[in-house]
């Protein structure tokens, strides 16, 4: 079983409020942590993280919201960006985060993509699951693939 939790990580010049980020973005999504003196907000995808073999739907998130969303954060004073994959998983762990066509789109502006790696039991996955809101019948489905 293999999870992937994208998250986007923006650095402005200066601090920024939240209304700002909003007013100057075109989809919704979830903050994860915000601070001040540093100048940085670390969003990520409304409702989802990635699950193994339906990581597309939600890796595009990612790929649109950069897309449609760059050149206006560069306005208000982005200054950089990363999108920072936390893969989780345990078995065998082979995946693609971006393919080819995601990873030409985002080589079109300054993101990095760092990568953390968590070998967990399946319990502990579960448990991510269900901290981002997925049913028990819906986590159920997921494993009754493996």
């Amino acid at each position: 079983m293999l999870l992937v939790r994208l998250i986007l990580d923006l650095y402005f010049t200066h601090e920024i409020s939240m209304n700002e980020l909003r007013d100057n973005t075109d989809v919704s999504f979830r903050i994860i942590d915000t601070d001040n003196e540093s100048n940085y907000v670390s969003i990520e995808h409304p409702s989802e993280i990635g699950v193994e073999y339906k990581l597309d739907y939600y890796n595009q998130w990612y790929v649109g919201f950069i897309s449609r969303n760059y050149e206006s954060l560069r306005n208000i004073g982005l200054e950089s960006a990363n999108i920072f994959i936390n893969v989780f998983f345990s078995g065998q762990c082979n995946f693609e985060i971006f393919d080819s066509t995601s990873l030409a789109e985002l080589s079109k502006y300054a993101i990095s993509l760092p990568v953390s790696v968590f070998n967990l039991p399946d319990d502990e996955l579960k448990d991510i699951l269900k901290e981002n809101g997925y049913s028990e019948d819906r986590i159920t489905k997921i494993f009754s693939h493996e």
